[in-house]
């Protein structure tokens, strides 16, 4: 093995692995740096004592979520409405801790190393663990640099996006190797690592198209009305808004669509949870001359006023109204503040934050054919919480989002990508109506069919797949954090020759 890079050379790689990922992220897409990022992250820790590889890998995380998540400081000026200084803190603050997971993982590696472990082999382990383990407001996975490299995602339907980290990290920190001890050889290997599951995917990429071609199918229209985040929230525009909302629906029935889908919150009254007809309670009709059944969002709240939800509900052709589906896991400090009620500032800087209740179990709308998995809002970046509306029995997967927090940036963009691993790790066509953009139609395959540009109002309709059965993801779930976490800790017990 050549002699370890020298210690100054540390933070700059380690800045360079970090900065990666958003590069090959959503919006500049440059996939190949997704592989660059381990395998800098590798050449910056490789032969550092524990306390060096934990700050190498600390300021990884650091550049990656600073690059990725630069939009936090819009959102939390405006809803919060903070100054732009404790905004910018917020932040840092926040993009710090979630540096922790490449941190912690960079530690692993080097204490393992000490004890004779390969830090080719432990540090991919790591970063899956530390993906998996360290919690995130915004969770996000290596995978999603990846997210248009469709055959090897396809590995997702097994293993989860955390398999795919998995690979990615493997492949860069074999490719760090082959630069450290310039043995080209070995970066051949690391090229074989992704093209063998690529391969599988490959097929499985047939095999899922085949499938989709066979299931009934159902024309679905989105409607994109592109109503700023304060007219949303300004009671005198709610008719106006209502009246954008009929009109594009309208444009998709003439289309021929069979099911018209509005995006999170749309409806802007706050329905009763116990209305049953378009209409009760003396509010707007949804839809008063509807051809077509909707599925959208809206506020509701129980008879007595106390609990405040963000739903999600079924009109049909007829004017029957489905029992909402309350959203499972709310927004930190859009939907609910910790300590809000013990803390008086917090209810002051966060006013619209407090009376949301969260919903006790994924739901499913049901439309003739259609059975509609619903994740609201960010609900489709969480696998967990796809597991278990799985487990429920949709033929069709469904998110009602609101974007518009978060400007013109590449959040949209970014949460579309995340959400195309729900698609594979489920098999289930997935269709999105997004207040702002980015609407669109993700197929089983995890490809992104179609979808609106953002910040403009749209319409856009495709066909769409009523897929049944269960992945072998849905049933097991994570097994590969847990396999890499076992792994880690065998190494940590097993009796091993110190390195030299």
């Amino acid at each position: 093995m050549k002699i370890p890079l020298q210690a100054r050379h540390a933070l700059p790689l380690a800045v360079v692995a970090g900065a990666c990922i958003p590069l090959a992220a959503p919006v500049a897409n440059l996939e190949p740096l997704g592989f660059l990022a381990p395998a800098a992250l590798y050449l910056a820790i490789v032969g550092q004592t524990p306390r060096r590889a934990f700050l190498a890998g600390f300021g990884a995380g650091c550049a990656a979520n600073l690059g990725g998540f630069y939009w936090v400081v819009g959102l939390l000026e405006d809803f919060a409405h903070l100054p732009w200084a404790l905004c910018v803190l917020l932040y840092v603050l926040l993009c710090l801790a979630g540096a922790f997971g490449w941190a912690l993982a960079s530690l692993a590696t080097a204490l393992l190393v000490r004890r004779g472990a390969l830090p080719s082999v432990t540090l991919p382990a790591a970063l899956v663990v530390g993906e998996w383990a360290v919690p995130s407001v915004f969770p996000w996975t290596m995978a999603v640099t990846q997210h248009r490299f469709l055959p090897l995602i396809q590995i997702a339907e097994w293993t989860g996006a955390f398999g795919v980290t998995l690979v990615i990290a493997i492949a860069g920190t074999l490719l760090g190797k082959a630069i450290l001890e310039r043995r080209p050889r070995l970066a051949a290997v690391a090229v074989g690592v992704v093209l063998a599951p690529a391969a599988v995917g490959l097929w499985r990429l047939g095999a899922i198209e085949a499938a989709r071609d066979s299931a009934p199918g159902v024309r679905v229209g989105l409607v994109q009305p592109n109503i700023g985040i304060f007219d949303k929230h300004d009671p005198r525009l709610f008719g106006k808004n209502l009246a954008v909302l009929h009109d594009l629906t309208r444009r998709l029935e003439e289309r021929g669509v069979e099911l018209v889908v509005w995006p999170e919150s749309a409806y802007p009254y706050s329905l009763s949870t116990q209305a049953r007809r378009d209409g009760d309670g003396g509010l707007p009709r949804v839809r008063p001359d509807g051809r077509v059944p909707i599925i959208f969002g809206s506020l509701t709240r129980s008879p007595d006023g106390e609990r405040r939800h963000n739903s999600a509900l079924a009109l049909d052709a007829a004017g029957n109204l489905s029992e909402p589906v309350h959203k499972n896991v709310l927004l930190v400090f859009g939907e609910y503040v910790p300590f809000y009620r013990q803390l008086p500032f917090l209810q002051a800087a966060f006013p619209r934050a407090e009376g949301f209740a969260p919903g006790e179990r994924p739901g499913v709308l049901a439309l003739g054919p259609v059975r509609a998995g619903v994740l609201n809002c960010y609900e489709d970046i969480l696998p967990e919480f796809g597991r278990e509306l799985a487990a429920r029995g949709p033929n069709l997967l469904v998110n009602v989002t609101n974007d518009a927090w978060f400007g013109d940036t590449s959040e949209p963009w970014l949460h579309q990508a995340l959400a195309v691993f729900r698609a594979v790790e489920l098999r289930r066509d997935l269709v999105r109506a997004v207040n702002t953009g980015v609407s669109g139609f993700i197929d089983a395959t995890g490809k992104i069919a179609k979808h609106t540009r953002t910040f403009r109002k749209a319409t856009i309709d495709g066909d769409v797949r009523l897929l049944e059965g269960e992945t072998a993801y849905a049933r097991m779930g994570d097994v590969v954090p847990w396999a890499c976490l076992a792994l880690l800790v065998a190494l940590a017990v097993w009796p091993r020759r110190p390195a030299s």
